[in-house]
C-alpha cells in the first residue's frame, strides 16, 4: 500500500519507531534522575503519534542534543515500551477507523435528514399546489354557480315581467268586458225599465180606469142611497145642492159627516146630513183596494142635489 506522499508504509513506520525509542531513553534517564511523575495515559501518546502529518521531504531523524552519558536502558524495558507503542498504534488505528465510521454515519444521518427535508419540502409543494388546485376548482365552481344564478334571476325576472305584462293585459282585457257588459246591461236595463214603465202606466191607466169606474159606480150608487134615506124637508126647491163631506173606513161604515159648503137652507142641509147617518155603511166600498180606498173614500166629498130638485 502507497501513502500519497510516496512513502511506503514500512518506511513511515521505521521512523516513527526510532524517534520513539529515542523519546524513550531519554524518558527513562528523566525518571531515573527526577522525582516521580503521573505518567500520561498511552491512549495520549498514541494520538499524538497517528495524527502527526506526513511531509514530502523525506523523514529525518533529530539529533538529540549531546547530553551527559547516562545508563543504557534495560531491553525489558524497550520491549515494554515497543508493545505499548504497538498497542497505541492499534488502538490509534481503531480510533481512527471509529472516526471514519462516525463521519460516515454523520453523512448519511445528514444526507438522510436531508431527504426528509427536501421529501416534506416536496409534499408541502405537492399539498400546496393541491390546495392551489382545489382553490381555483372551487372559484371557477363559484363563478360558474354565479353564473347559473344570474341566468336563473334574469329568467325569473323576465318571467316575472311576462307575467305582469300578462296580467295587466287580462285585467285590461276583463275591464272593457265587464265596462261593455255594464253598459249592455245598463241599456237592458233602462230599456226594459222603460217597457216596463210603459207597461206600468199602461196598467195603471187601465187600473186606473177600471178603478174610476167602479168609484164612479160606487159614488152613484152611495148617492142613490143617500136620496134613498133623504126626506124632502118643506122649504127645499129646485136647484138646490149641499156639499158633504163623508168619513168612511174600509168596511164602509160612515164615522161622521160634515156640510162643506151649505145649500143656504140648514133645513135643507141637516136633511142630507141626515140621510148619510141614516144610511150607515156603504158595503160597495170594500169593493176598491186600499189605495182607491185612501184616494176617494177615506174622506169622500159628496155633491147632494135631488133629483126631483134638479133644474
Amino acid at each position: 500500500m502507497r501513502l500519497p506522499n510516496g512513502y511506503t508504509l514500512p518506511a513511515t513506520i521505521a521512523v516513527i519507531l526510532h524517534i520513539a525509542a529515542i523519546l524513550a531513553v531519554v524518558n527513562i534517564w528523566q525518571k531515573e534522575h527526577q522525582p516521580p511523575v503521573k505518567a500520561n495515559p498511552d491512549h495520549i501518546k498514541a494520538k499524538l503519534i497517528a495524527l502527526k502529518p506526513a511531509t514530502n521531504k523525506p523523514a529525518v531523524a533529530k539529533q538529540p542534543p549531546a547530553q551527559k552519558p547516562r545508563p543504557q536502558p534495560d531491553k525489558d524495558k524497550l520491549a515494554e515500551q515497543k508493545a505499548q507503542e504497538e498497542a497505541a498504534k492499534r488502538k490509534a488505528e481503531a480510533e481512527k477507523q471509529k472516526r471514519i465510521q462516525q463521519e460516515k454515519a454523520r453523512k448519511a444521518q445528514q444526507a438522510k435528514l436531508k431527504k426528509q427535508k427536501e421529501e416534506q419540502a416536496r409534499k408541502v409543494r405537492e399539498a400546496k399546489l393541491k390546495q392551489e388546485k382545489l382553490k381555483k376548482q372551487k372559484e371557477e365552481q363559484a363563478r360558474k354557480e354565479k353564473l347559473r344564478q344570474e341566468k336563473l334571476k334574469k329568467q325569473r325576472e323576465e318571467k316575472a315581467r311576462r307575467d305582469r305584462e300578462a296580467k295587466l293585459k287580462r285585467e285590461r282585457e276583463e275591464k272593457l268586458r265587464k265596462q261593455r257588459e255594464a253598459a249592455k246591461k245598463a241599456q237592458e236595463a233602462e230599456l226594459a225599465a222603460l217597457l216596463a214603465e210603459e207597461e206600468e202606466a199602461e196598467e195603471n191607466a187601465r187600473i186606473a180606469a177600471t178603478q174610476a169606474e167602479k168609484v164612479s159606480a160606487i159614488v152613484g150608487v152611495i148617492t142613490q142611497t143617500v136620496q134613498n134615506y133623504w126626506s124632502r124637508p118643506p122649504t127645499a126647491r129646485r136647484g138646490m145642492q149641499v156639499i158633504l163631506q163623508i168619513q168612511m173606513v174600509p168596511t164602509g161604515e160612515v164615522i161622521n159627516v160634515t156640510v162643506t159648503q151649505s145649500s143656504g137652507d140648514s133645513t135643507f142641509d141637516r136633511a142630507a146630513v141626515r140621510a148619510v147617518e141614516k144610511a150607515e155603511r156603504f158595503p160597495e166600498v170594500r169593493q176598491v183596494n186600499s189605495v182607491t180606498f185612501e184616494r176617494d173614500f177615506r174622506s169622500m166629498r159628496l155633491v147632494f142635489n135631488p133629483e126631483d130638485l134638479a133644474g
